[in-house]
């Protein structure tokens, strides 16, 4: 008899401690999902370098940016991941060949933090900065070798910050007044402007 009056009251506790998270969940968790977008340039913008020569690749944005969603204003200071994985491969023919080229790079991060990366031969990863009320990122890229080469800024995902973490960012990152060079792909000369991906040959 005891064991018949005691099993529906753990089941009814249970009930109601799951009933009182879950509606605690919700008060404090009120997500909102953002849609950014963030421009990157890669300078000198040359067709041709050399090897040892240096790109630039850099961000340099103010934390209030527009979401794309709504087209409002929104200040997202206070990020906490927010980076992106940088892919560097070699074209090779016009079929073309794609060969992962990361360790055919010297790189050094300026502003930014690295972060450790599932496929060092592809990419690497990185964090950028928040200093000055902006998200600053800078990379030196310099080529240890001859080649044709692309470099891509893959987007950002489920980005918070450390007063929401509730709230989810994407990121998209496009080069802005840079000429990218899309003619060096293969039949990629009618490619539109925008988007992460930049072209370059290394010559000796």
């Amino acid at each position: 008899m005891l064991m018949a009056i005691k099993i529906p009251i753990v089941i009814i506790v249970a009930f109601l401690y799951l009933t009182t998270v879950f509606a605690t969940c919700r008060r404090d968790c009120n997500r909102i999902d953002y849609s950014f977008e963030m421009p990157v340039k890669a300078y000198p913008n040359l067709e041709s370098i050399r090897v040892g020569d240096t790109i630039w690749i850099e961000i340099s944005e103010p934390v209030s940016l527009k979401d794309l969603n709504t087209n409002r204003s929104v200040n997202y200071s206070g990020v906490v991941n927010l980076g992106t994985n940088i892919g560097f491969q070699e074209i090779i023919g016009t079929t073309p060949q794609i060969i992962n080229a990361a360790n055919d790079f010297s790189l050094k991060i300026i502003n930014g933090v690295e972060a450790p990366t599932s496929n060092s031969d592809l990419f690497r990863e990185y964090l950028f900065t928040e200093r000055n009320g902006a998200f600053l990122f800078k990379l030196e890229v310099i080529p240890k070798r001859l080649g044709t080469f692309r470099i891509n800024l893959g987007s950002a995902a489920n980005v918070y910050t450390v007063n929401d973490k509730c709230s989810k960012a994407s990121f998209v990152f496009n080069f802005e007044n840079t000429n990218q060079h899309f003619y060096l792909y293969p039949n990629g000369g009618s490619t539109q402007s925008g988007g992460g991906t930049y072209y370059f040959k290394v010559k000796s």
